[in-house]
């Protein structure tokens, strides 16, 4: 799908640092954009992809499952962007199917950034596996015998809005109780990409890789409790948690 083409704008950045409580000087005044922020401008391709794969009325039990984004070369503001979405690969289980995206951004003429996004498909067995497997970032035991850091972050209660404001996202389940009480959550839920870059902006603002599973949602105006292991050759493994359980798995950071 695509190409499309849109501008770094400076503002949406800064924004979009603020939402997620970036405090990376250059991320704060809109001159660069985080890592996570690709998927702003390139979530409607993304969209358009799955839905030329699997067909968006299939996607009713579909999930964010992972995400998977290699800043090449940081995303300036004013830069020129192209961007593409192709189908990477398919995975089939008992429990559903994996299908990922893989998009690839064009700054200014040079590969920029590309990411990884997984949908698993709960219940639904689509044809066969096909494709390449996404890049690996699962957390090994080796990983953990790495020496472990803490770090808390408080979760605002207005997070969601500002998040579907600045990202274009507006589920109704991360903004309207009744909807997210219909959808089966005790409370609105914040969006996975919100959660993961509320993640990299403790840990580490400026990776060059960042990757995720989602396990489940977080909620505003609680804590999300981040565990990182150092586990040498350059990358951090995290995991995050909150209200007692896993939100991000296998995360990774270089």
């Amino acid at each position: 799908m695509g190409p499309v083409d849109f501008v770094i704008d400076d503002e949406r950045v800064a924004a979009f640092a603020t939402a997620i409580g970036d405090q990376h000087p250059a991320h704060r005044s809109g001159a660069v954009a985080p890592p996570t922020y690709i998927v702003v401008p390139t979530f409607h391709l993304v969209v358009q992809a799955l839905d030329q794969a699997v067909g968006l009325e299939r996607m009713g039990g579909g999930v964010h499952g992972e995400e998977d984004i290699w800043v090449h070369r940081p995303l300036a503001a004013g830069s020129r962007v192209r961007a593409s979405a192709t189908l990477h690969g398919v995975r089939v289980s008992a429990a559903g199917t994996r299908v990922a995206i893989r998009v690839r951004a064009v700054a200014d003429g040079d590969l920029a950034v590309e990411h990884y996004w997984t949908t698993f498909l709960r219940g639904l067995s689509l044809g066969e596996p096909a494709g390449p497997d996404t890049p690996g970032h699962e957390m090994s035991d080796r990983d953990r015998a790495g020496a472990t850091h803490r770090v808390v972050v408080p979760i605002p209660d207005d997070i969601t809005w500002r998040y579907a404001d600045v990202s274009g996202d507006h589920s109704p389940f991360h903004t309207d109780p009744a909807a997210a009480a219909a959808a089966g959550f005790p409370a609105i839920i914040l969006h996975g990409m919100c959660t993961l870059g509320l993640a990299v902006a403790a840990l580490k603002p400026d990776a060059r890789r960042v990757a995720a599973r989602f396990a489940r949602p977080a909620h505003p105006g609680q804590l999300l409790v981040l565990d990182t292991y150092d586990a040498g050759s350059g990358y951090l493994a995290f995991e995050a948690s909150s209200q007692s359980s896993s939100v991000l798995t296998n995360g990774r950071l270089e």
